[in-house]
């Protein structure tokens, strides 16, 4: 029977239920904890707006024209949101002392200008002053970019393909802009300043809709011409950071990646990350794509820090409410994704930040949520020492859950730091019911039958370690298999180190469809009988059974009967619900069919909500060909001389195996008189031929006496007044005769040949009949018409 099994996935029935504790993700996270904020926020950051040392938040509320600050209490909670109006409808944030009086200020960008806010060290701010930012701006970035101790400030524009230069006065105030053109087309819509070369000079990376470029910084708040990113060719949002540990400054862009060129199946756009590493010298290698999602939708925040505490940079992105963790592997381009993590929503968020906001130097998420009006604080719960592991079942690559019938699930186990985990121990326990087929580690090896332990030995990381088993269910229930993983380091957080999976086995059950016709060789007009035959041999009873009925013309099929159920016809289908067959029944479905003359056929298939062991009977086809012959005349038209006769080779081409003799007659339609027509020979069977013969003699003696006689009588009477003419002539004096003869010699030299039989003559017009030529054989009859001329 387990010779079988591979063979079954698309049928099986299969009832998995995964158990995992609430804390499950390769970096553990407390429950999101939400905070009222004003309408639509859509950017955040964090930072200490009070003095007090203790992080706090602060909200652009794009829907509301303010900033709400929220002060933190040192321990992951916050107060309740105080607001400050900051414009007409903020959307970006940027945070430094502008003013050098040691309180937080921001920068904020509404809707087609920039705004300070200078801070008043208890969480308020001044009412909002322009900046001259440029015509209308989307992103900024702010940093020393002159080396004179005071922030500087970057700004993108919206429209116009460029980016402002504004040097800081250290005052609150800032130098006139100076615009640096990117010449490519579209909005700027992020900016990233950090040292990219080494040369201590702040550098500018600004992300346009033709790709990322890069502008080079003097020191002095100017710029070298801007350069392309490597390959960089999609827009989106930057950020910095040294993902490969090698002390150079990366890049990781989150953007919306277009399908490829020439794409033809499944051409969507798609999310996706992607790493450029830095060379160090301002240059950047091919970017790699560390991160995809079929969702084009994903969070305009993406952040990088390091969740698992062990001194590699990952990165955290949002996709419709899930968080998704990407667990840096240190060299830049290799990253593991973890099982994701509940953000306590499920619309889109707008904007991510990521601090330390409980002082456990781990670093905790904040997320905006525009639909709630509020952010989500997520508290980093992972431990800061040992080797934690997590378990994940992947139930998809499952065959189904049948007794007798091997069932196949993937177990991932994750090393999720901040230390490599040795002496990696998998263990399962199958219980009663479960018997033991195979199990196959990626690494390591894997013993026991009832409780199997797998050594994997060590996983470095970030890594995993997957295992898949292979089990047969030996009778029909629901049974629990429980896996568990364990390392020789201390695990703190022990909470996702198990899994289960429940089965629910059922009997199979197998289906089958047979059928048969009353004829399989008909002429048209027959009456056909096509009857079906679908029955269960089990061992399991089938529920929901339907039996379908493709035919080629459901013209041709009447009086539809079946012995359980009931039948419907749509669309050239018949469809019978059977509903429900026990192990040994059966149910019987017959239809009549009027053969036609291209001869009919079917394809019958049989299914159910049951698992099936053998689905190479479930579907048969019945085909019912025609016996039959046509007349097949060499041309349609035949042109014949009056008082000749012409033939025409008529062949009889057969279909369906038809062997019979076929009997031949001719009839002409057409005016009096008429052709006569033959055939030889009379009767003739498939692969020979018969000719055609029609002879019009009858036309040519009808109509050759009438005409001459019409010359004759002209000849006649023009000879006797040709004569007169001669006489009369005679009297005449000699030149009037010269004259009169020459006349009457040129009259009789023209009527002559026309009245007395000369050859210039015109004949009588072509005229056209049919020719019906039909064939007989007993109750098959044919008939073809041939258009005569006769000429």
């Amino acid at each position: 029977m387990r010779g079988m099994n591979r063979n079954l996935a698309t049928a099986f029935v299969l009832l998995i239920s995964l158990g995992y504790p609430a804390k499950s993700g390769a970096v553990d996270f407390a429950p999101p904890k939400s905070y009222p904020v004003g309408a639509n926020p859509s950017a955040v950051v964090a930072g200490d707006f009070n003095g007090d040392g203790k992080p706090d938040l602060a909200v652009a509320n794009a829907g509301s024209t303010n900033v709400s600050v929220l002060l933190g209490n040192g321990d992951g909670t916050f107060k309740d949101a105080v607001n400050s109006s900051a414009g007409p409808s903020p959307s970006a944030l940027a945070i430094g002392d502008f003013n050098g009086d040691h309180k937080l200020d921001l920068i904020v960008i509404d809707t087609g200008i920039a705004n300070m806010m200078l801070g008043n060290g208890d969480g308020t701010f001044q009412p909002p002053v322009q900046v001259n930012s440029g015509q209308s701006p989307l992103s900024m970035a702010v940093g020393d970019l002159n080396g004179d101790k005071k922030i500087d400030l970057v700004v993108g524009d919206l429209s116009n393909e460029s980016l402002s230069v504004l040097l800081g006065n250290g005052d609150g105030t800032f130098l006139p802009a100076k615009t640096i053109s990117l010449g490519s087309s579209g909005a700027i819509i992020s900016i990233v300043i950090a040292d990219l070369n080494g040369d201590t000079n702040p550098d500018v990376v600004a992300a346009t809709p033709a790709g990322a470029v890069i502008l080079a910084g003097h020191g002095d708040g100017t710029f070298q011409a801007p350069t392309p990113v490597a390959d960089s060719t999609h827009a989106g949002f930057f950020l910095a950071g040294d993902f490969d540990n090698d002390h150079k400054v990366d890049l990781a862009l989150r953007a919306t990646i277009p399908p490829p060129s020439g794409c033809h199946l499944f051409c969507i756009s798609h999310a996706g990350v992607i790493v450029y590493r830095g060379n160090g010298d301002g240059a950047f290698n091919s970017g790699v794509q560390v991160a995809g999602s079929l969702i084009q939708f994903m969070s305009a925040g993406i952040v990088a820090a390091d969740f698992n505490a062990d001194n590699k940079l990952d990165l955290f992105m949002e996709i419709r409410g899930l968080g998704n963790l990407l667990l840096g592997e240190g060299n830049g381009g290799s990253f593991i994704g973890v099982p994701p993590i509940d953000s306590g929503a499920r619309t889109h968020p707008s904007f991510i930040a990521a601090a330390d906001f409980d002082g456990d130097s781990l670093p905790d998420l904040v997320l905006t949520y525009s639909l709630t009006n509020s952010v989500a604080v997520l508290l980093n719960t992972s431990p800061t020492s040992g080797a934690d592991l997590a378990l994940t079942l992947n139930p998809a690559l499952a065959n189904g859950a049948s007794v007798g019938v091997d069932l196949s699930y993937n177990v991932t186990v994750f090393s999720e730091g901040p230390q490599d985990a040795s002496g990696v121990i998998l263990t399962e326990n199958l219980p009663s019911g479960l018997k033991f087929v195979s199990a196959q580690p990626s690494q390591g090896t894997c013993t026991g039958t009832i409780t199997i332990t797998c050594d994997l030995a060590a996983i470095t990381d970030p890594s995993t370690a997957t295992v898949q088993f292979t089990v047969t269910p030996t009778a029909a229930g629901t049974f629990m298999d429980v896996l568990q993983v364990a390392a020789t380091q201390p695990d703190l957080n022990s909470n996702n180190n198990s899994a289960s999976i429940t089965v629910t086995a059922v009997l199979p059950a197998d289906l089958s469809v047979s059928a048969t016709a009353s004829e399989t060789t008909a002429i048209p007009g027959d009456k056909v009988t096509v009857s079906v035959k679908a029955a269960n041999s089990g061992p399991g009873t089938a529920t929901n059974v339907t039996l379908t009925d493709s035919v080629t013309d459901s013209t041709q099929v009447s009086s539809v009967t079946i012995s359980s159920g009931s039948c419907s016809m749509s669309s050239g289908q018949i469809t019978c619900a059977l509903g429900t067959l026990a192990s040994g029944a059966n149910v019987t479905m017959a239809y009549i069919v009027a053969a036609g003359t291209s001869g009919f056929d079917n394809n019958l298939d049989i299914s159910s909500d049951q698992p099936d062991l053998n689905t190479n009977n479930n579907g048969t086809q019945v085909s019912i060909a025609v016996s039959d012959f046509t007349v097949s005349p060499a041309a349609t038209s035949l042109a014949v001389k009056r008082g000749a006769q012409a033939s025409e080779v008529l062949t009889f081409p057969a279909q369906g195996g038809f062997s019979g003799t076929i009997a031949l007659a001719c009839s002409v339609s057409g005016p009096s008189p008429m052709p006569t027509c033959g055939i030889s020979p009379a009767s003739v069977t498939p692969g020979t031929n018969a000719t055609l013969t029609v002879n019009a003699a009858a036309l040519s003696a009808s109509l050759t006496a009438p005409w001459f006689e019409q010359r004759a009588r002209l000849c006649a009477a023009w000879l006797p007044l040709g004569l007169l003419g001669c006489v009369l002539v005679t009297s005449f004096d000699k030149k009037r005769r010269r004259q009169w003869a020459l006349c009457l010699l040129m009259l009789v030299a023209t009527i002559l040949p026309v009245g007395c039989g000369s050859s210039v003559t015109t004949g009588p017009p072509p005229q056209n009949y049919t020719v019906t030529v039909t064939a007989t054989s007993g109750a098959l009859q044919h008939a073809t018409n041939i258009i005569v001329t006769v000429q």
